[in-house]
């Protein structure tokens, strides 16, 4: 009888491969960062003088440095996908996978997930003005008030970076993870992870809704086997937490 042939993943290389890119992606946004600042008449004198340049500068320019560090993380995810997968065919795995993007997911499907994120929300919204605990997100009303083009922010915030989140989150890390860990675990570790990259915004952000965002995101990518849903349910949060707050 024939050799039946095992193709399997690497949680080990998908950790590894999907810290490296989100490392990368960082250094990515720093080096726009520092184009944009010398377009704009900075010199490395004044930077290495005022270091703090960076940090206030960095807000009149995050719309098209999250645009483009985005596109080329997203480039990154699928290129370096072939290295947590052992077998042949990679072009379908990527596809099917990997990173599965499934354009005729079920609309009613869809739309389930969006009310559970929208209901979730409006609870967590409810839950923390009786509480008294949440205040104005501070990194999002300054990313707000000094970008000069709306429309460059909300196509970078709202959609370019929230794909590139999930292709790599949802997408390599989830499914390196998931051959090894199972679903649940792999839930909860790749939401952690995602709380952990988010972290210029406050512990109470980072608790009462990214975390729990995250873990609807993941069992949205769990339960439909696909990226569709939750690239979708990504966008449509960032966009309304940017026009919240605009």
């Amino acid at each position: 009888m024939p050799k039946t042939i095992t193709h399997t993943y690497s949680w080990v290389k998908s950790l590894s491969i999907s810290l490296l890119i989100f490392g990368f992606f960082s250094l990515i946004q720093i080096g726009f960062l520092f184009i944009f600042l010398l377009q704009n008449g900075f010199t490395i004198n004044d930077i290495n003088l005022n270091p703090e340049t960076l940090e206030e500068q960095a807000y009149n320019f995050i719309a098209p440095i999250s645009i483009y560090s985005s596109l080329l993380g997203i480039l990154l995810v699928i290129y370096l996908s072939k290295f947590i997968y052992t077998g042949n065919k990679f072009s379908e795995e990527i596809r099917n996978k990997i990173i599965p993007i499934n354009k005729d997911e079920s609309i009613g499907k869809t739309i389930e997930w969006i009310l559970i994120l929208l209901g979730f929300s409006l609870f967590i919204t409810l839950l923390a003005n009786w509480l008294g605990v949440m205040s104005e997100v501070e990194f999002t009303n300054q990313v707000l008030n000094n970008s000069g083009n709306m429309i460059l922010l909300f196509y970078g915030f709202g959609i370019v970076q929230p794909i590139f989140e999930e292709l790599l989150f949802r997408g390599l890390l989830f499914k390196g993870l998931k051959s090894k860990l199972g679903g649940n675990l792999t839930v909860l570790i790749t939401s952690i992870l995602f709380v952990i990259a988010h972290i210029q915004y406050d512990f109470i952000i980072l608790i009462l809704v990214l975390f729990p965002n995250a873990l609807i995101l993941g069992f949205a990518r769990l339960k439909t086997g696909n990226l569709t849903t939750p690239i979708i349910l990504h966008c449509i949060n960032n966009i309304i937490v940017l026009l919240i707050n605009s």
